[in-house]
């Protein structure tokens, strides 16, 4: 934040010359980028994203123009304000696709489809994501020099959160730990960490307590080596979910326990009287059963737009 900042002063008072006018849009850029890990106010990022807008707009650059208008779109979104957001990234989206820049192109597709979840339009998510993954397939690392992350491992991610959104666990097993193998070997720690809370979250639909808190609390270690605000939030948001399921789980068992003790009571003094039925009395019948997790989080509640990798400097 600090470097950002400090560039951003020092251009302020400059000639406008196309490369002061690419520093004061890629300090708004990543200033709003970075903001919103660590935290930002609303006036201070409608004051970055006006004036980042203004100059990228009055240079004709679409590219960077997209770049302000998919960053802001993260904040926005992060705000509460989703719909605000789809239209924000949707449009970034459109002047990507005008530019033909490939890489401004995928990164933007990322940042909408996860608007697309965080608004509940999963259908429209699922549609999307599938190209967008052929394409990280096709051309490898593209779109990391405008998103500071790996592209690919961050479409399996999501289109794992999808899959446990729409019930097909296995496939998002599958997705999950692909996604976390990558983000290891290629040292994607924010990715790493979200990786795990959402791994943790379908874990926790498998009925593996267990392993819902072990994923979380990974997450909760990462994002306090990280550092940021925002990952350390929700990680232990997340974690507090496992614990609560953990909770769920004891009792269930418990009550489970109780019930086949009242069973076998039932049955010895059922048959200790006259037959009067052979079969089981209605009012005994023991139906304990597993409901789906108490509390679950709203999908997409992670959000990956433009800019570099993560950091508190």
């Amino acid at each position: 934040m600090r470097l950002w900042s400090k560039a951003r002063d020092l251009v302020a008072g400059l000639p406008d010359t196309p490369e002061t006018s690419s520093i004061a849009i890629w300090s708004a850029i990543q200033l709003l980028n970075l903001g919103w890990r660590s935290g930002l106010t609303a006036e201070q990022a409608r004051a970055l994203f006006e004036s980042g807008l203004e100059i990228a707009k009055r240079g004709e650059d679409a590219s960077a123009t997209s770049g302000v208008l998919v960053t802001y779109g993260a904040v926005r979104g992060l705000a509460g304000e989703a719909e605000e957001a789809l239209e924000l990234v949707a449009e970034a989206a459109r002047l990507a696709r005008e530019a033909g820049d490939e890489g401004t192109q995928l990164a933007t597709q990322a940042a909408l489809i996860q608007t697309q979840i965080m608004a509940g339009r999963l259908r429209e998510a699922r549609r999307a994501i599938e190209p967008a993954l052929a394409t990280s397939i096709a051309n490898p690392g593209l779109g990391h020099e405008q998103t500071g992350f790996d592209t690919h491992t961050w479409f399996l991610a999501m289109r794992g959160e999808l899959r446990t959104a729409s019930g097909d666990l296995a496939g998002a097993e599958r997705d999950l730990d692909l996604a976390l193998e990558r983000a290891r070997v290629l040292g994607e720690t924010e990715t790493l960490g979200w990786a795990h809370e959402m791994r943790s979250e379908l874990a926790r639909w498998l009925g593996d307590t267990d392993g819902a808190l072990a994923h979380a609390r990974q997450a909760v270690q990462i994002a306090e080596r990280m550092g940021s605000a925002f990952s350390q939030t929700s990680s232990y948001g997340t974690l507090a979910l496992a614990h609560g399921g953990a909770r769920s789980g004891r009792r269930r068992r418990e009550g489970s326990r109780t019930c086949s003790r009242s069973s076998v009571r039932g049955a010895a003094s059922c048959t200790g009287k006259r037959k009067r039925s052979r079969t089981w009395p209605r009012s005994r019948r023991c139906r304990v059963s597993t409901p789906a997790p108490s509390t679950v989080s709203a999908p997409g509640s992670r959000w990956r737009s433009g800019g570099a990798r993560a950091s508190s400097s």
